[in-house]
């Protein structure tokens, strides 16, 4: 009876061990997460360029919408989490010139036909006057 107990004692110290590590790595990956959809805005910025400077304007478009998206989730992350960080707001920043101002802009200059995508991603670029005055 008494190795039963013990195995049983060892098993759940093990169970437990690695039950606080999967705790401890998904809190890292919780204080991460405004970060990385803020990141995830700049990236979506960045294929909207890449796209715009292709000729696939409507991908570029499209990738300028889910920067939206990505823009107004981190926020709201953000506050639920209570997490705060510089370099979020610097990153956060960043990401909106490049995402509302830039990207729309050189999508503009070389677009020769105006679509309905391109009328919505047009229309975010007073936003991002808002937004570069923070830098």
């Amino acid at each position: 009876m008494a190795s039963r107990n013990e195995a049983t004692r060892e098993t759940n110290t093990t169970v437990n061990n690695y039950l606080k590590l999967a705790d401890e790595y998904a809190q890292k990956i919780i204080r991460r997460l405004p970060n990385g959809l803020t990141f995830a805005n700049l990236i979506c910025g960045l294929f909207s360029l890449i796209m715009a400077m292709n000729g696939l304007y409507r991908f570029s478009s499209l990738f300028i919408i889910l920067a939206a998206a990505c823009d107004f989730f981190d926020g709201r992350v953000a506050r639920t989490l209570r997490i705060t960080s510089d370099i979020g707001a610097q990153l956060n920043s960043l990401a909106d010139v490049v995402s509302f101002g830039v990207a729309p802009t050189i999508l503009a200059h070389s677009i020769k036909h105006w679509s309905f995508f391109m009328v919505i991603a047009f229309i975010s670029f007073p936003y991002v006057l808002l937004k570069g005055k923070k830098l």
